[in-house]
């Protein structure tokens, strides 16, 4: 453990009276905690004409007493903060010593907090939700990209073969003829956002229907009793891009890039804060995207 002796201190995000009976969000000094602090990496580069610079350190310190340490927290020293971004016990018992790893982030020389000050909360914490979302060489929608035709039989079926996932997560679509008049809901199973998830599409006689919710995976199609040996059922992906994390409010992406041009104004009136969705309509073939939001 080589580095400085320090003593930093231990911040936390509490809730202060205004004195008008109502409270205000700041950075509260709960306790200065002594250890050594050794760096692990640095790098620099150029953020919008500015210099960032980002370093990872690791505080060794004892086990402090009076306070249980959270990934949220920060610490303070001398103008600097530093995010936690891991909380490692060590030592002979693996509980009377800590390792905590930290990042610290800084802009034109000048740290992120302390640009905008203790008092600027929402800044910070929404800086830690930020996700930069990257799709590449995306499919159009297509109607039978998921799987193709399937001939009814006039009894339910349950379909596990010859799916195909879409390329990233979408909306499912349904596209049925009308022979002999089709009805009832095709019923989507799969995955989204790491757990199972089903979803019942209603049956549009010789249109398509879509679905609201985004498919990282299809596992299986089940098909009406209502689609007889004269029709056919096309399931397919649409333009709605799923989120890999839940967004905080309906206006949380706030960028959206095709290729290299900026897009944004496209995000108004297209999200979908139930099914943390974005309508890309119209998705072209090979298209590269990139959003930003902030996460939940």
């Amino acid at each position: 453990m080589i580095g400085p002796k320090v003593e930093l201190e231990l911040r936390r995000v509490t809730k202060i009276s205004d004195g008008a009976g109502s409270f205000v969000m700041a950075w509260s000094g709960l306790q200065r905690i002594k250890g050594t602090l050794c760096n692990i990496t640095g790098d620099e580069r150029l953020s919008a004409d500015k210099l960032t610079v980002m370093q990872t350190q690791n505080f060794y310190i004892d086990y402090p007493i009076g306070v249980i340490l959270r990934e949220e927290d920060i610490f303070h020293w001398k103008g600097r903060f530093f995010e936690i971004a891991y909380i490692n016990p060590i030592g002979a018992n693996q509980n009377n010593r800590l390792k905590i790893t930290l990042r610290e982030e800084t802009l034109g020389g000048e740290g992120i907090l302390a640009a905008g000050g203790d008092d600027v909360i929402d800044s910070y914490l929404n800086y830690r939700r930020i996700v930069p979302q990257h799709f590449q060489d995306m499919l159009a929608a297509d109607i039978e990209g998921i799987h193709s035709a399937i001939t009814g039989t006039g009894a339910e079926q349950e379909i596990t073969a010859s799916i195909t996932g879409p390329d990233y997560a979408r909306n499912i679509s349904i596209t049925v003829t009308n022979v002999a008049t089709p009805s009832g809901n095709v019923l989507i199973t799969g995955i989204i956002r790491g757990v199972a998830d089903t979803e019942n599409i209603a049956i549009i006689a010789g249109s398509t229907a879509y679905g609201n919710k985004a498919f990282d995976t299809v596992t299986m199609i089940t098909i009406p009793a209502g689609v007889s040996a004269s029709d056919t059922v096309k399931v397919g992906f649409s333009d709605k891009i799923g989120l890999t994390s839940k967004l905080k409010s309906i206006s949380s992406i706030y960028k959206k890039k095709v290729n290299h041009d900026d897009k944004t104004s496209e995000v108004s009136g297209k999200v979908n804060l139930t099914y943390n969705t974005l309508d890309c309509a119209t998705i072209s073939a090979n298209q590269d995207m990139e959003l930003r939001y902030v996460k939940e």
